[in-house]
């Protein structure tokens, strides 16, 4: 609980590195939501990473962190635009990252067209919208998967390659807001109890039982 009312215990799979807050949602932060760093070394590599410059670094690097045995820690999809043609604006010309939260997982996903653009700015809405055109996503551990139905994170890189393919590196699987799985699983087994695991990820909260 947090100022005596329940929580909402917001959870995912894996993080990259460091979690987000409802930026990348668009909304206000409730007080109980902080960004936490699962990172074990070079803590500030995921730190105030929302230039492309910073966020190449951080994202094509892979530090030891509590996330770092699950698959989804660093991929890399490949998707196919060739054919994504809206009947408003034309064939696409381009894929452009219009901006990106603190944290590096993208707010703002721009399609540019022949006349015209298209902008995404919810991180379900992008992930889904290009996972319609996944032909491949390798993943940490050396294993693909087929069928993916849509891009792991909304935390990545995009590089052009040609005939509309585009090469995405990224990391983590899910929102990223709260408690990544993958992580406090790791800090079971070092030994961390449930509280302090609990007190990681979520801000100035009290385990409450009725």
């Amino acid at each position: 609980a947090h100022n005596d009312e329940l929580i909402t215990c917001y959870y995912y799979s894996t993080s990259p590195g460091v979690t987000e807050n409802f930026e990348v949602w668009g909304d206000e932060n409730p007080e109980y939501i902080k960004s936490a760093c699962t990172l074990l070394e070079d803590k500030n590599l995921g730190r105030g990473i929302d230039s492309e410059k910073k966020f190449r670094e951080y994202i094509s690097s892979e530090p030891l962190s509590y996330d770092d045995e699950s698959p989804f820690y660093r991929w890399t999809a490949t998707v196919d635009l060739s054919q994504e043609e809206s009947e408003s604006f034309g064939r696409l010309k381009n894929l452009v990252i219009s901006n990106r939260g603190e944290y590096g997982y993208i707010t703002a996903l721009t399609f540019v067209y022949d006349h015209g653009t298209m902008q995404i700015t919810d991180e379900y809405e992008m992930r889904q919208y290009l996972g319609k055109y996944l032909i491949g996503l390798q993943l940490n551990d050396g294993s693909s998967r087929e069928n993916f139905p849509l891009i792991p994170s909304a935390c990545f890189t995009i590089e052009a390659s040609e005939n509309g393919i585009y090469i995405i590196h990224g990391g983590g699987y899910g929102h990223g807001i709260g408690l990544s799985q993958y992580a406090a699983s790791a800090m079971g087994n070092d030994g961390m109890t449930y509280d302090e695991i609990i007190s990681f990820f979520y801000n100035d909260v009290n385990i409450i039982t009725k």
